[in-house]
């Protein structure tokens, strides 16, 4: 018998393989494919629509797909009889839903003069706006650190969001101060 967390993994899985997981890097999860019980044309279909998450309520014996976009009402019938199909043994229901994915408010209110980079000579210092140079985002330089030994050599410290885009962000991607979303006409 296949349970839901099988096939909620296996279409995760499914979606990761295809690229139509919404903003995320490529996930090989160890789902079973075979399991999957969408036609071939269906991976082209949610291209445009992207799959933001896979659910599945033991209770209720439901798979649930959310989409970035809504589904027509057709292609709805459609792939919810090819999953009945297949899965009707198990009395298993499928939902198709809209969950658009959360996204970072990009416009910043002001509480006054924005001083995004703390000096001290030609020196960053903690506290001072860091990004990733290739997105628009902003953090915080949380601290300053140097290997045992080598003391000219300064790494500054931050969280993984905000310098290592949640682990995505290639090495030696450039970091740059102020981060993008601060920099302004005076910064």
């Amino acid at each position: 018998m296949t349970s839901l967390f099988e096939l909620s993994r296996a279409v995760y899985t499914w979606a990761s393989v295809n690229g139509i997981l919404i903003d995320t890097p490529p996930r090989f999860d160890s789902g079973n494919l075979a399991l999957v019980p969408f036609l071939p044309d269906t991976t082209d279909f949610f291209r445009q629509r992207k799959i933001t998450r896979v659910g599945y309520d033991e209770e209720s014996k439901t798979l649930t797909i959310y989409s970035r976009l809504p589904i027509a009402k057709a292609k709805k019938e459609r792939l919810i009889s090819q999953f009945s199909a297949r899965y009707r043994e198990f009395d298993y229901s499928l939902v198709l839903s809209e969950s658009r994915p959360h996204k970072i408010r990009t416009n910043v209110q002001s509480y006054g003069q924005l001083v995004p980079v703390h000096r001290n000579g030609d020196a960053i210092c903690c506290g001072s706006s860091v990004g990733i140079g290739n997105q628009r985002n902003a953090g915080t330089l949380g601290a300053l650190a140097s290997k045992k030994g080598s003391p000219k050599t300064i790494y500054g410290l931050s969280c993984n969001h905000v310098i290592g885009g949640c682990s995505t962000a290639r090495p030696l991607t450039p970091i740059v101060v102020p981060g993008i979303q601060d920099v302004s006409a005076d910064h």
